[in-house]
Order: C-alpha cells, then sequence, then structure tokens
C-alpha cells in the first residue's frame, strides 16, 4: 500500500496542461488550478490517511475524513437483492459522493459490486477495482472510449454481478427552463445493458443538491461545473446524505420496453422515491379566476366498491409502480 501512496490521484497529469511552451509552466499552472479547484486538499488528505487492509476500510476512513454519514432505514436496506444479475440506478446530485456511499453500503452487502463512474474515482488504488471508468460526456471520442467499459459492465452483470449506474452521466444541475435542480437525460446506454443482462433494476434517490456557486458556474459551461467537483466534495463534510431505495423491479415487467420507454420508466421510478423523504407534501387545488370552472365528467362514476374488487382480483405483476400509498396498474 505505501508504494501506492506515492501515485497523485487529485493531481491534473502533466500532459493536460499545454498552455505554454516550457513545460515548467505549464506545471506551475496546473499546481495553482489544483489549489483553485480542491484537487491539493483532497491529494493532502489522501496522502494523509493510514494505510487500509482493502477497499471497505479504506471507504470508512474517507466517511471518517470528511465526518460523512447517511441515512437509510432497514426496510430499504432488506430491498437490496442479495444476489443475481441487477442494474442499480441512481440520480446523480453530488459527483463523487454517490459513488462512495454505495460502495460503502452495497460492499457490507454483496462481494459482486461494480460502479460506473467517471475516471476520478477510479484513479484512487485502494477503491480502483470496484469501479468501471467512463467518459461521461457525449460526442465520438467518448463513444470510442465507452466501448470497452460498456462490454466489461454486461459481462459483469450478465455473470450474475451487481452494477451500480448514474445514467445522466454527468452531476445534476439548475436548468432555468424547468426552474430546477435535476438530472439531464439519461443515456440509453443503461437501458441495453438490461436488456442484454436480463437484469432486474433496483431505483436509488440521493435527497440534495451541490452549492449555489456550482449551479451557477454551469450556466457559464459545463467544464466549469465539473471542474468543481472536487471542491464540491470537500464543502459535503460533517453532513449526513438521506438515501432512499426502492423496490427491486424484475426483469419479466421491462422486457417488453423498448431503450427509450425503459429509461424514462427507470427515471420516473427513480424520482418518484423523492416524496418518500416528504411524505405529507403540501397538496394544491389550481382554480381559473377563483371559482371553479364547472368540467364535464369525463366517463360515469363507478362504484369504489367494484373497482377494489377488480383491482385485487388483478395478479401482482400489473402493478407498474408505486409511491407511498399510490399504485398504477394495467389491465
Amino acid at each position: 500500500m505505501s508504494d501506492q501512496r506515492k501515485d497523485r490521484p487529485f493531481s491534473i497529469p502533466d500532459n493536460v496542461i499545454k498552455v505554454a511552451p516550457s513545460r515548467r509552466v505549464n506545471r506551475v499552472i496546473s499546481s495553482l488550478l489544483e489549489r483553485t479547484f480542491g484537487l491539493s486538499q483532497l491529494q493532502s488528505l489522501y496522502q494523509a490517511l493510514p494505510p487500509a487492509r482493502d477497499d471497505r476500510e479504506f471507504l470508512q476512513q474517507v466517511f471518517d475524513t470528511f465526518n460523512i454519514g447517511y441515512k437509510v432505514d432497514d426496510e430499504a436496506l432488506a430491498r437490496i437483492p442479495r444476489s443475481g444479475p441487477t442494474v442499480i440506478v441512481a440520480n446523480h446530485p453530488f459527483g463523487a459522493l454517490e459513488g462512495v456511499i454505495l460502495a460503502a453500503l452495497l460492499r457490507s452487502i454483496r462481494s459482486d459490486v461494480k460502479i460506473m463512474a467517471n475516471f476520478i474515482l477510479s484513479r484512487v488504488p485502494e477503491i480502483s477495482d470496484l469501479f468501471i471508468s467512463v467518459n461521461p460526456y457525449s460526442g465520438s471520442h467518448a463513444a470510442k472510449v465507452n466501448v470497452s467499459p460498456m462490454r466489461q459492465a454486461i459481462r459483469w452483470v450478465k455473470d450474475g454481478g451487481l452494477l451500480v449506474v448514474f445514467p445522466a452521466g454527468e452531476v445534476s444541475y439548475w436548468s432555468p427552463r424547468k426552474r430546477t435542480i435535476a438530472d439531464p437525460p439519461w443515456s440509453k446506454t443503461v437501458s441495453r445493458i438490461v436488456h442484454r443482462a436480463n437484469a432486474d433494476v433496483l431505483p436509488i434517490y440521493f435527497d440534495g443538491a451541490n452549492s449555489l456557486l456550482f449551479q451557477v458556474a454551469g450556466l457559464m459551461h459545463p467544464r466549469v461545473r465539473t471542474a468543481l467537483l472536487p471542491r464540491e466534495l470537500m464543502n459535503k463534510a460533517n453532513t449526513s446524505i438521506e438515501i432512499q431505495i426502492g423496490r427491486a423491479i424484475p426483469y419479466n415487467k421491462l422486457k417488453s420496453f423498448d431503450d427509450q420507454a425503459l429509461i424514462d420508466h427507470l427515471r420516473l421510478r427513480t424520482y418518484l422515491l423523492k416524496d418518500a423523504s416528504n411524505p405529507v407534501a403540501p397538496r394544491v387545488t389550481r382554480r381559473v379566476g377563483g371559482e371553479d370552472e364547472g368540467l364535464e365528467p369525463i366517463v360515469e362514476a363507478v362504484d369504489p366498491t367494484v373497482l377494489t374488487q377488480e383491482i385485487n382480483a388483478l395478479d401482482s405483476g400489473r402493478c407498474l409502480l408505486e409511491s407511498g400509498d399510490m399504485r398504477v396498474y394495467y389491465a
């Protein structure tokens, strides 16, 4: 482990900054950027950690160093499949922190865990084996780079493993048009993994968001947002993250979906879990002009007793999704 500590996982590689002909000048610029964006502080904290016996001990060291915790109830933990091909999909509000939390949580339950994430976490030698490194950006170069990780991910799940995916690729950000902080569109490549591996899917929702500075910086350029991720990890110190875990969706309920429909369905199931952290959300009745508009009924009312009997007669496979006391059936 001591040899591994000679690595500098949170430093900018020498070949990245090439703004001057002098290598020494480029290194000075790199050092300045590392201090500006919090990489130097992360590197110092990393170097100060004692050697760890395994990834689980290292992850606990990370939580202790930052004084970061997470909240999840025992009933939710029991819904995590203990074996078999499983894909976990989760929203991506923070950056690296979600991957660290899920690595620690899932490694306490299963040994066959892999997480698809950007290269930052996969550069840390103590936990590199847990991660399948991908390029989260779109474009032809990213597509070529991600071919091998995709094959590795499909093979891992086909062989019965558990794979964690953040389908947004990029971190959640403020959208002026939608006036909310949420993931960008989810990638259909996750649907292909599910279909190729015939995998069950478990949705997980992280409650929270990055700082105002992060949101404003993202309005200037997405890469500025990315550069601030190390600093965002630092400012999560002394916090506790709330996690909502849904119910595993068997593949036989998903196999009829095409790729786009499937990823839309999984995103919906994930964001429905947001309400679980606030089950008594206020209900608002909208009125036009302060008065009821006297809307015409679409169909005649049906006796609730009859509806209840018909729903009870359906098999459990007819329930598409549920959130709190609400359920959606098809028949």
